[in-house]
């Protein structure tokens, strides 16, 4: 008759302390200025939206790939968005202006990274068959 054996435990391992050997993610400058950025133009995309579906009333076909410009500067020691231009569209003339619009003001939460005074933001939007199928932040740059 074969014996019994009681199962025995497998011998414990300390688990490696985590903070000692994973560095620490630290924002950059300009993670912080992007950062900032999108939580300020995130409030336009409901006028963009408006913009879009004023267009779809008046029966206007709107399609294509457009790129829109605006402009962080400085002001009364806080960073803002002090005005916007359509840098290349194929919409009409009125939905640019109403877009353009949209994107003109605003203010970030972060000042601008120490030694800029302005920055060009660029701000791609995909429109398809009247749906924005793409709105992204395309690049920023110093001025």
């Amino acid at each position: 008759m074969p014996t019994t054996r009681a199962p025995t435990l497998a011998p414990t391992v300390a688990a490696p302390a985590t903070d000692a050997t994973k560095p620490k993610h630290i924002d950059t400058p300009t993670d912080i200025f992007r950062w900032s950025v999108m939580r300020a133009i995130r409030n336009s995309e409901p006028a963009v939206l408006d913009c879009l579906d004023k267009a779809k009333e008046a029966g206007t076909i709107v399609d294509g790939t457009a790129t829109f410009a605006f402009y962080v500067t400085t002001k009364n020691a806080k960073a803002v968005i002090s005005r916007a231009s359509v840098e290349a569209s194929p919409f009409p003339d009125a939905v640019n202006t109403c877009i353009q619009a949209t994107l003109a003001s605003g203010e970030l939460d972060q000042e601008l990274p120490e030694g800029q005074n302005e920055f060009k933001v660029l701000r791609e939007l995909v429109v398809q068959k009247g749906a924005i199928t793409q709105y992204k932040l395309q690049s920023y740059l110093p001025i």
